[in-house]
Parts: C-alpha cells; sequence; structure tokens
C-alpha cells in the first residue's frame, strides 16, 4: 500500500519581520518517492513579477532554500504547480520531511511566507541550498589567487567577520578603497584586456568598505555565493574623469539566479568565459558602489 501524507498551510504577506495578510494557500501532497506542489495565491498587489518560490529548512548554519521554480503574478493572482522527488527536493538532497516552510522573497523588506512549526524563521540566515549541478560547477583558475602577506596594519584590521562593531571612519573612502586595491591579492576573472582593476576579498574584509556598505554583511544572496565559491572581488575603473567602484559575488547565471540577483541589489551578471549564451555559466554578480 502506498504511504500518503497531505499538508494544507497558508501563506501571508510580511513587510520586514510585520505579518500583514493572508494572500493564499499551498497544498503539498506526498505520494510515496513524489511530492506534488500547488500554491494558489491572490490580492498580494504584485503586477507582472518573476518570484523564486522556496521550500525552507532549519540547520546550524541557517535557514537553507530549496528552490522549487518561480512563478509570475498577474493582477495581484499568481499559482505555482509542479512535481518533485520528495528524497531529494531539486537535487538539493533534503526531503520533504526536513521542510519547515515556504519562503517567496519579493524585494529586501517584503516577502511571502508559510512557516509549518512554531520556530521563528529568520531571513538574514536564509541561504539558497546548493544542488548537485552547483557543485559540478568549476571556478577558473585566473578567478582566483592565492592570499597573499599582506601589511600588519591590514592583518590587525582583519578582526571578526561581525560588521556591527564601531571603527574610526576613514578620512578618505577613496584612500581606504586605494589601500585595499593596493594590498589585497589581484585576479584576473574577465578578458585581460579588461579596463578594471579587480582583487579577491573575504567576507570579513567589507567593513574595510565604507560604513554605508557594512550591511551586505547581512544580504543573503552575497552570503550565498560567499559560503559558495569563499571570495569576493572588489574593482575599479578609472578614467580621466571619475573612479568607478564595483563589487562582485561569484555564481552561476540561472533565470531564478537573475531574479534573486536583482532583487537583492546585484543587477548585472559578467560571465568569466567569452560564450554568447550566458546560461549555465560561472561568472559574477555585480552592482556598483557609490561614494557616500
Amino acid at each position: 500500500m502506498s504511504e500518503f501524507h497531505r499538508i494544507v498551510t497558508y501563506l501571508y504577506l510580511y513587510e520586514g519581520n510585520h505579518k500583514t495578510r493572508n494572500v493564499g494557500y499551498a497544498k503539498i501532497e506526498k505520494r510515496d518517492a513524489q511530492c506534488r506542489v500547488e500554491i494558489h495565491m491572490k490580492n498580494t498587489g504584485l503586477i507582472n513579477h518573476d518570484i523564486p518560490v522556496y521550500f525552507y529548512t532549519q540547520t546550524n548554519a541557517g535557514f537553507p532554500g530549496v528552490l522549487l521554480g518561480s512563478v509570475n503574478f498577474v493582477r495581484g493572482t499568481g499559482e505555482f504547480k509542479d512535481l518533485f522527488d520528495s528524497t531529494s527536493l531539486s537535487g538539493t538532497g533534503y526531503s520533504i520531511s526536513c521542510i519547515k516552510g515556504i519562503f517567496l522573497p519579493i524585494s529586501e523588506r517584503e516577502m511571502i511566507l508559510s512557516q509549518w512549526d512554531d520556530d521563528s524563521f529568520d531571513r538574514t540566515s536564509f541561504f539558497p541550498a546548493q544542488t548537485s549541478n552547483q557543485e559540478n560547477v568549476s571556478v577558473p583558475e585566473e578567478a582566483i589567487t592565492p592570499e597573499k602577506n599582506v601589511s600588519p596594519d591590514l592583518e590587525a584590521a582583519e578582526v571578526a567577520p561581525d560588521l556591527s562593531f564601531e571603527t574610526p571612519e576613514p578620512e578618505s573612502h577613496s584612500l581606504r578603497r586605494d589601500f585595499i586595491m593596493e594590498n589585497f591579492p589581484p585576479v584576473f576573472p574577465f578578458s585581460r584586456e579588461d579596463s578594471f582593476q579587480w582583487v579577491q576579498l573575504e567576507l570579513k574584509n567589507l567593513h574595510l568598505l565604507p560604513k554605508s556598505y557594512w550591511h551586505l554583511g547581512n544580504n543573503s544572496f552575497l552570503l550565498h555565493g560567499f559560503f559558495n565559491y569563499h571570495h569576493l572581488i572588489l574593482g575599479r575603473k578609472k578614467d580621466a574623469q571619475s573612479c568607478q567602484w564595483f563589487l562582485g559575488v561569484p555564481g552561476v547565471f540561472q533565470n531564478p539566479e537573475r531574479v534573486m540577483a536583482t532583487l537583492f541589489g546585484f543587477p548585472e551578471f559578467h560571465s568569466t568565459s567569452e560564450s554568447n549564451i550566458k546560461t549555465g555559466q560561472f561568472g559574477y554578480w555585480i552592482r556598483p558602489l557609490k561614494e557616500s
């Protein structure tokens, strides 16, 4: 006799950590090794938004998210239906028995959430779970260089990756970033003819940026990229009139990843290869850093 379980759960719209209203429901049916997911939403206020849909679980590392797909909202209404392997959802190794709820990130402040137990969901600790396909993606050797010895002053500045502490503001943000470019290992993630100069960073180095960017240490998309590939990149482009700065997060181009990157402030993707087809290519999601 086959094993059958069904869950029906409500979905709520959140602004920040505040639950505002019910916007729909989800029905999850497990029969043996198959899991059918149906999500129905209306009156969300979303128009022509293509939003990723995640199951989430909880581990010591935080809240890994299992990407199920995406849902397109038309006049505030959206529906999602699909069938999955209940023993390894979306190839992540997580089974349906591990799942604690459903998460749809709308923006950095808004989300749609369904929680299946009394444990609270911490969005700042959310990160997309790695799939077996991602594990097989190799990072070009020229994109990462070994750490080199840096000055004692810089080593002293590299404290724990807690970005909440107070440090004296530098007299000039441009001087601080010039110091980073001169003391961190250079990398060449793109063409050698690239007009940018790039260096490799770690998460703990973000506090060397202007204080207005310290919040990126809690950016779920940035954390996902860093913990998968163990580095970030910082770049600058100089011309006669100005100097532009950019921060890059490593990743692989997929449409759901593109949606997440845009939601979390990294709208542009630069591939490390010269292929005209971006899908499946390794590269970096880029955001500009303005002087502040």
